[in-house]
Parts: structure tokens; C-alpha cells; sequence
């Protein structure tokens, strides 16, 4: 599915030890660090309990770390997206219908819970260029509108998408900027300009459906209409 990248830092074994140890929080700012650190304490505390009444051994401290570290992977990771972008296994989104969906269904999810603290929501990546593959993934951006409480509660919301995302089997790639300086030091805005799917400020934005193109069954992956239609270039 997709293709493959070359070289020893592509194997598999490499891709899933690199993404466990790391699992983005270089990339991450110190407001959604401090954020996804505190949902790894609150996992451990729950391990440790859980191994403390099974076994009293000392080993239970490393496990519980583990543990933890593994289920954040999970449940505020980017997997799907690992899995379908970097090593190109699988993906439960490989035909554009379902994958505009489900983007239509976060846009939708944005307006109606009006989210507090989120300045705009970004579309960057493949989607961004007019581009769409079996391999791609979604890139998307939240920016916090200025605050230290602001920045906690769209870390938050990050959360929850991930974990709707990782529910569903989605290829998401989600992480909030906390200024627009950071906005600029991180995405090529110049090279890459962003679709936005949400301003707080309720100015007007794009709508996803529309942008994309009317019939889902003809968008994206050449079965009918052109990428002229669709708004999208079948790599």
C-alpha cells in the first residue's frame, strides 16, 4: 500500500521503537507536553495500583512505567497514522469517501461544541496541496488563542481526537500550536498554505465537503469525475 521509503530508519522495528520512546513529544510545545505527561502519571498511578495488588515484587515500578508509556501510545498517539503514513501496512481509510467523511465529521464536531480556547483548526499536508493517496494521513493543526487556560483546554481537546481517531481506526496527525509564532516556526505557511475548518472568532471558513467536491463516490480516487472536479490529484 503506498510507497515505501528506503534505508534501515524505515524498517518497521526501527519506526515502532522510535515512535514509542518519543511519541511526538519533541514536537509537541511545553503546554501539550505538560498535558500528555499528566495523562502518562494518571495511567501509572492505575498500573502501579493494579500491580501492587497482584505482586508486591519491585519489578511492578518498571512495569507500571511501561505500561503507561504503552497506553498513552495508544490512547493519545498517533498509531493509525503511523501505520498507514510510515509504514505503509494498512488502513481502514483507503478510499476518499470514507476519509473525507470522517474529516467532515471533526469539522462538524468543531462548529457544534464551539470549542473555548481554539483560535482555528488547519488542514495541512496532502489535503493542503490538492493531493490525496492510499498512504495519506491527515494533517491537522489547532492553534490556542492566547492564555495559559487556553492552551490546556485545546491540548485537551487534542486529546479527545486523538482517542475518537485511535477508536475508529483514523489516520490522524494532530498537534496544538500555542502562538501564532509557533504557528510559522513549525509549518511552511509560505510552501504550504493551510485549509482552515474552524476560526473561533467566527469569521468564515472552508467547508469540507464543498471544498472537496460534491459526490463522495466520484472525489479522489478516479472512479468517476476529474481531479479538476474534485479538488484533488490522484497520486
Amino acid at each position: 500500500m503506498g510507497r515505501k521509503r528506503e534505508g534501515w530508519r524505515y524498517w518497521a522495528p526501527v519506526v515502532i521503537l522510535r515512535y514509542w520512546l518519543a511519541q511526538g513529544m519533541c514536537y509537541m510545545n511545553w503546554v501539550e507536553r505538560a498535558h500528555r505527561l499528566a495523562l502518562e502519571a494518571l495511567f501509572f498511578g492505575l498500573s502501579y495500583g493494579v500491580f501492587y495488588a497482584i505482586d508486591r515484587g519491585v519489578e511492578r515500578l518498571a512495569l507500571s512505567v511501561l505500561c503507561a508509556h504503552t497506553v498513552c501510545m495508544f490512547l493519545n498517539g498517533q498509531v493509525f497514522a503511523v501505520v498507514k503514513h510510515d509504514l505503509c501496512w494498512f488502513s481502514f481509510y483507503r478510499r476518499w469517501p470514507d476519509f473525507l467523511a470522517y474529516v467532515e465529521g471533526i469539522q462538524e464536531r468543531l462548529v457544534a461544541a464551539q470549542c473555548r480556547g481554539l483560535k482555528r483548526a488547519e488542514i495541512y499536508g496532502s489535503l493542503s496541496r490538492g493531493k490525496f493517496s492510499e498512504s495519506s494521513d491527515l494533517d491537522l493543526r489547532y492553534l490556542a488563542l492566547p492564555g495559559f487556560w487556553n492552551g490546556v483546554r485545546v491540548a485537551h481537546l487534542v486529546f479527545l481526537e486523538r482517542l475518537r481517531a485511535f477508536r475508529c481506526g483514523f489516520p490522524l496527525d494532530l498537534y496544538m500550536f500555542h502562538s501564532e509564532a509557533e504557528l510559522k516556526k513549525k509549518m511552511d505557511t509560505a510552501a504550504e498554505e493551510p485549509i482552515v475548518i474552524y476560526r473561533g472568532d467566527g469569521a468564515l471558513f472552508a467547508q469540507v465537503g464543498q471544498l472537496f467536491g460534491q459526490g463522495l463516490e466520484t472525489v479522489g480516487m478516479g472512479k468517476a469525475g476529474s481531479p479538476k472536479q474534485s479538488g484533488l490529484e490522484r497520486l
